[in-house]
């Protein structure tokens, strides 16, 4: 068996393209002017063992 193919077999959490984005608020009405990237397209894998 390929590395791939067990790799595949034990996964138990995958993730792809993971997007975690926080605003920016400003002024007196704490308006949002940005955004902050913490995460952009992420891909994880986890595997059992």
């Amino acid at each position: 068996m390929s590395k791939t193919s067990e790799t595949n077999n034990n996964v138990i959490l995958e993730v792809k393209g993971l997007k975690k984005y926080f605003p920016v608020h400003r002024g007196f009405l704490q308006r949002v002017v940005g955004w902050i990237k913490a995460v952009d397209g992420v891909d994880l894998g986890l595997s059992a063992g």
